[in-house]
């Protein structure tokens, strides 16, 4: 075959790509005539005047083809497929999904097979006993990711086809969709962003307990949870059995392609209990790994904690930045000898003082991110094996992210900072359309070494992870980066914003890591002034109250108690 695909190309009828592991073949033929090859490992390309000449061309092989995959829109893939079906094709998808059979439908080669076997069966009670499975638990496979790798244009099309059957069930279903999409109609992705915004208040407003309007049926079976409220009041959550399933494989897909792996036992220390979604969704998730799971949860006393990381050999963690600077304050403190060589962290800034802690004290040799994941929306974000810090890969195959102007709502090119919207593509009985997120980022123009073609972007925090004090922008980075140097001072912090006789007032507080501790508040005071020239600039000119810097024992400024989340801004300013 390759050598008649060398000759065609010298006569300028054809051309050939050849793999250099030579495990595939691609040649382009003018010719029409449907075609096989040794073991169907090459694959033809061939013009056509229309789709419907392809139905005539392989009619006659329809005996013998099974598995036909399409890229087209949902009308027009129903129409390819019946006509193609009539006469022999059984089993039909999207691009990229040929070699990746779904329990229940149609397998290639099983028509060659029923000729050559007799099925028999034997059914005997003690055998049977224990083996109906439920197929929803299927474990992350590396090689199910064609999607990922597909070119802009064709994820596109499966993305727009998506989005309009999300929009279209909760339109249909919803009252509160009926009543908001009623006018709107959508045919490209640019248009879709005619459908407006759904925010955190339409949640509390629109869901059960407090009231209906968003769930598109009664609810049975699955999930509920209760969102932490860092960084406002509760929600409730609403997910299906199978669109918690399809979450956390997109969680477990992150964590396995960035971290960890089956030499790995992971404590997972993310707060459980009060219908908090991430200790349940990341215990499921780290299934995916194929580690050992040590399900220890972050709100216990840490003298439990510390006692079951050495008992069961931990190498490895899975919690928020907070509990994990606790544990490497409660091991220096107490002399404790523990070594954690991986860290997978969520939820809060880790900064890079705080990481340079827990190098020096637990040996951590990997940090990664647990990915861009909302308790509203699932999983948004991932990292694979070439990404860290702040960039990630969007889960194109669950959710369409939108990065757009904070002032204007246009989408932004690459590099420009903008709030970040999201659509869940699967997610229908509390549908999640066009979401603020409540976070910004930027969009990275780069080509990941992994291969895949999905968008990668920068998280940069939450939108109001930024003060500005009488016209100074302020972050938490510059508070992380003064009090690193100072020995006695823990890596919990937290901005306090206030407005003293009409004028902004900031004061930092501080946690000391033992009860005992030096007064060494102007000196943090006077590092924090000498990295912000802009706050140092107002205090001078006395634009601002005079800054202040207070150090408390440990455990003073107050935890989320869902969470064990400390807010690093709390603004006490009234509008």
């Amino acid at each position: 075959m390759r050598e008649l695909a060398k000759v065609n190309k010298a006569l300028k009828d054809g051309d050939y790509y050849f793999s250099k592991e030579n495990l595939s073949t691609v040649v382009l033929q003018s010719s029409t005539e449907f075609q096989v090859s040794c073991h169907n490992r090459t694959l033809f390309l061939k013009f056509v005047n229309s789709l419907d000449d392809v139905i005539k061309i392989v009619e006659p092989m329809g005996k013998y083809i099974q598995t036909v995959s399409i890229l087209a829109d949902e009308t027009r893939a129903k129409e390819l497929s019946s006509k193609l079906a009539s006469f022999g094709a059984d089993r039909f998808v999207e691009i990229g999904k040929m070699s990746f059979r779904k329990h229940g439908t149609p397998h290639d080669g099983t028509r060659g097979l029923s000729e050559l076997l007799r099925w028999v069966s034997l059914s005997r009670d003690d055998l049977e006993t224990g083996w109906q499975t439920d197929a929803l638990w299927e474990k992350y496979d590396i090689d199910s990711d064609g999607f990922d790798y597909l070119p802009d244009a064709a994820r596109d099309v499966v993305t727009l086809n998506r989005l309009k059957r999300v929009v279209n069930i909760a339109k249909e279903k919803a009252p509160l969709f009926s009543e908001r999409y009623r006018d709107i109609t959508f045919d490209d992705l640019t248009s879709f962003r005619n459908i407006p915004f759904l925010k955190g208040d339409d949640y509390k407003k629109y869901l059960p307990p407090n009231g209906e309007g968003i769930l598109t049926e009664k609810q049975n079976g699955g999930y509920v949870f209760s969102s932490g409220g860092t960084t406002g009041a509760p929600k409730s959550v609403y997910r299906t059995t199978k669109e918690q399933h399809f979450n956390t494989v997109r969680l477990g897909k992150g964590l396995a392609l960035s971290i960890f792996n089956k030499n790995d036992v992971v404590a997972n220390l993310l707060f459980a209990g009060n219908m908090w979604a991430s200790f349940v969704s990341f215990n499921q998730a780290l299934e995916h790994t194929g580690c050992v799971v040590l399900p220890i949860a972050g709100n216990h006393s840490m003298e439990d904690i510390i006692h079951n990381l050495i008992t069961f050999k931990a190498n490895a963690i899975i919690s928020i930045p907070s509990v994990l600077l606790s544990v490497a304050e409660y091991v220096q403190n107490n002399n404790i000898t523990l070594t954690i060589e991986k860290v997978a962290t969520g939820g809060e800034h880790l900064f890079k003082e705080a990481k340079d802690y827990l190098t020096k004290v637990l040996g951590v040799k990997h940090f990664a991110s647990t990915g861009y994941t909302t308790n509203d929306t699932g999983a948004i974000g991932y990292q694979c094996e070439h990404l860290s810090g702040v960039l990630h890969h969007v889960h194109e195959d669950l959710h369409f992210v939108e990065i757009l102007d904070l002032e204007t709502n246009e989408p932004l090119g690459f590099g420009k900072i903008g709030k970040i919207v999201v659509t869940n593509l699967q997610r229908t009985l509390m549908p999640t359309i066009r979401y603020e997120v409540g976070d910004v980022g930027r969009w990275v123009d780069m080509t990941c070494e992994c291969g895949r073609k999905t968008k990668v972007f920068e998280l940069l925090g939450r939108s109001d992870d930024i003060v500005i004090i009488g016209g100074a922008n302020i972050t938490p980075e510059i508070i992380s980066t003064a009090i690193y140097s100072f020995e006695t001072l823990s890596s919990h912090f937290q901005m306090i914003v206030t407005l003293q006789d009409h004028k902004d007032a900031l004061e930092v507080v501080v946690e000391a890591k033992k009860d005992a501790f030096e007064d060494i508040s102007n000196d943090v005071k006077k590092d924090i002034l000498n990295l912000s020239k802009e706050l140092l600039m107002m205090s001078q000119k006395g634009l601002i109250c005079e800054l202040k810097v207070t150090i408390l024992k440990p455990n003073s400024i107050k935890r989320n108690p869902k969470t064990g989340k400390v807010s690093l801004i709390k603004d006490e300013r009234e509008i």
